[in-house]
């Protein structure tokens, strides 16, 4: 199947299935085969996270929303997301607490920060969310770490999917 250019089409025009299944289906299939973003893992903790005072907290992860190509272990190094395959990744992670505290996430590539993000004082509910890209050799591994310094100590709150996770995509190659 090779990639076929959609035509302009005015409103009122019939689309067809023949129309349709270019256009939309082949060209979908298409780039889900040859785009390299195929590579992906999505993980979450079902359970809240303390976050000690004055010190990075890794967070862990207990769940896969889903995980194509055993990225990430519920295992062990559950805080981990390991790169299969050489290549540039999309990473990113998000939290939340249900507290007035400022709230600071760093991802980390072998144990080295190489994005960090706060959160100000939020009210009620404080989120914060982390994206960055990292050039990852097969093995190398990210992790996603939280930090608050205005409490005794703050729990990171399970929320479903959404806090805390973390995730990963292959969206390049690596780049030498």
């Amino acid at each position: 199947m090779t990639w076929v250019d959609p035509e302009s089409r005015d409103t009122g025009d019939l689309i067809t299935a023949a129309i349709w299944n270019q256009d939309v289906v082949d060209n979908t299939q298409w780039l889900k085969d040859n785009l390299p973003g195929g590579t992906s893992a999505w993980v979450y903790n079902s359970s809240n996270i303390l976050l000690g005072n004055g010190g990075e907290t890794m967070l862990t992860f207990d769940t896969e929303w889903w995980d194509t190509d055993d990225i990430h272990s519920t295992l062990s190094n559950t805080g981990r997301l390991t790169a299969p395959v050489d290549g540039l990744y999309l990473v990113g992670g998000a939290c939340l607490t249900t507290m007035y505290d400022a709230l600071r996430l760093s991802i980390r590539l072998n144990g080295t920060a190489v994005a960090m993000t706060r959160s100000g004082e939020g009210g009620f509910v404080t989120s914060c969310a982390i994206t960055t890209v990292v050039n990852m050799q097969a093995g190398d591994y990210v992790t996603l770490h939280g930090y608050q310094n205005e409490s005794g100590g703050l729990y990171v709150d399970a929320d479903g999917y959404w806090s805390p996770s973390f995730w990963m995509v292959r969206i390049g190659e690596y780049v030498s």
